[in-house]
């Protein structure tokens, strides 16, 4: 029986799988890493739980997010980890497992903040978000991290502050040069997750990048250009969306043909399959088409035909 299906079993007789405070003081007093884990994954369970985003029918975890949640329970939750997380996630910030899921509570934060002191601890949570995109070494992480404030910035009752942060984390990572390619990887991923951030200004400032000879600053780069594309083609700016987004295809195309790397053009052919998948086929125009044709050997037309075929 795996924590799902024990979370499942025990859910109605077993308050305590409801008591946030109980399986903290569960988790910081086991004694080894294994059983570290078993109980973190037991609560991200009982956190989804509350929320009706998972049930378990006929041996199967099944996600379920039209279940509505537990209102009195989610509350209980928030403001059991406004003040608990910090704490958390300073315990264990050497493992990477427990701190990538702990990075993942905010995003059940749902109601509202009731008072002063609740404003100020989840602003307190939000500068520890803010300082682990900038500083932490660890992908998973940082794209936790980065994933949360997002998902956390739809909320009407958390937009401002969590804005806020994500604007300074851009601001911070704007000017790069070869040296920095931790900042590369964080604007890839930054801009992954809210794609109005990709502007001109960013472009125009990893730009000059493009003659870098380092392999793995091109490769970061090659991410940027990519998440541009699909960011300037999912949204809709007019001509001016063309003209950006054909810009970044060409410095694209210069990286492609004057690269030597075997590596990087192989990420660079895997990344327009990947494309195909998100992008609307309406928006390859021929420019695109022709670019992303000849990277996959085929002519525009079966290019155009795989696109829909990815999209469905």
């Amino acid at each position: 029986m795996n924590a799902a299906h024990a979370v499942e079993y025990f859910w109605s007789n077993t308050p305590d799988l409801r008591n946030w405070d109980a399986i903290i003081d569960l988790l910081t007093t086991v004694s080894s890493q294994i059983l570290e884990l078993v109980v973190v994954n037991t609560l991200m369970i009982c956190i989804q739980k509350v929320h009706g985003h998972i049930i378990v029918q006929a041996g199967k975890v099944i996600k379920n997010l039209q279940s509505p949640p537990l209102v009195e329970d989610v509350d209980r939750l928030m403001q059991c980890f406004l003040k608990r997380l910090p704490s958390l996630i300073a315990r264990y910030k050497s493992n990477v497992s427990i701190t990538k899921e702990l990075m993942k509570i905010p995003r059940f934060f749902r109601s509202t903040l009731k008072d002063i002191i609740q404003r100020e601890q989840f602003r307190a949570i939000l500068d520890i978000f803010h300082q682990e995109f900038l500083t932490n070494d660890e992908k998973q992480i940082v794209k936790e991290v980065m994933l949360t404030l997002s998902i956390l910035e739809k909320n009407e009752h958390f937009v401002v502050d969590v804005r806020h942060r994500i604007d300074d984390c851009l601001h911070r990572l704007e000017k790069v040069d070869e040296q920095q390619v931790g900042r590369l990887w964080r604007l890839v991923i930054l801009t992954k997750f809210n794609h109005e951030d990709f502007s001109s200004k960013l472009y125009d400032s990893i730009r000059p990048l493009l003659q870098s000879s380092n392999d793995e600053v091109l490769k970061e780069i090659t991410s940027l250009l990519f998440q541009g594309i699909i960011c300037q083609s999912i949204s809709n700016k007019g001509e001016s969306q063309f003209s950006f987004r054909n810009s970044m295809v060409e410095d694209l195309q210069k990286i492609y043909e004057n690269c030597s790397s075997l590596i990087l053009k192989s990420q660079i052919h895997l990344k327009t399959f990947k494309l195909l998948r998100v992008l609307p086929s309406h928006s390859l125009d021929d420019h695109c088409l022709s670019f992303f044709s000849k990277i996959i050997g085929t002519s525009k037309n079966k290019m155009f035909h795989l696109s829909l075929r990815y999209q469905r």
